[in-house]
């Protein structure tokens, strides 16, 4: 099991992670319908790339102007520059995680004044960052090989860049090794899945 945070009240905050296309950002949505807070780190990232004038500076002093479209920065300019080797893809990391963490972290810090019962932050690189020593519970997102590679066709993701992003983060079986709950999204009804996460919610607010 994590550590606990620093909570002083009641309130549990929820680390979400997995790998690319196990389904993270559904399951994120639904404790987002259900009424908790939610925060997407990679949501986060994109909205820094379009309002962090730091950030845009630092990225294309290291990463050059070709990742501009017109004053802006391209998300897929830069995603294909950064993805071409692990290299720029630890750069890109080293670059952006530091401010989006400083962001998450503000955001979390002004939801907790609401007082929810819980947070929910999806965060991609948690164990691999040494993030999940900040969260009360983590839940990993999983489905089978068979699912992930499905869905990542559809999604037309290069096997070249998959490669890449994969060799930054731990298998997925030692994420749910490290996690208190997993989540096995292999194509589950909406209804069903939104009954696995009720039960997490229940489990933790009983705690």
């Amino acid at each position: 099991m994590t550590k606990q945070s620093d909570n002083q009240t009641t309130m549990k905050l929820i680390g979400l992670t997995g790998h690319i296309a196990t389904g993270k950002t559904t399951v994120l949505n639904i404790f987002k319908k259900l009424g908790y807070p939610t925060i997407s780190c990679d949501d986060v990232y994109h909205y820094l790339l379009k309002t962090d004038n730091t950030l845009k500076n630092k990225l294309v002093a290291n990463f050059g102007k070709e990742i501009l479209e017109g004053d802006e920065i391209s998300t897929k300019k830069l995603a294909s520059i950064a993805t071409s080797s692990k290299k720029n893809l630890m750069l890109l990391e080293k670059i952006t995680h530091p401010i989006i963490l400083k962001y998450v972290f503000r955001q979390i810090k002004e939801l907790k004044k609401s007082q929810p019962a819980i947070i929910v932050v999806d965060v991609p690189l948690l164990f691999e960052k040494k993030l999940h020593k900040k969260f009360d519970y983590v839940i990993a997102v999983a489905c089978s090989k068979k699912t992930q590679t499905k869905r990542l066709k559809k999604r037309k993701v290069d096997k070249k860049v998959l490669k890449i992003l994969l060799s930054r983060q731990l298998p997925l079986s030692k994420k749910i090794k490290l996690s208190d709950f997993t989540i096995h999204n292999n194509n589950l009804p909406k209804k069903q899945l939104e009954e696995e996460v009720k039960k997490i919610i229940n489990t933790i607010c009983t705690l």
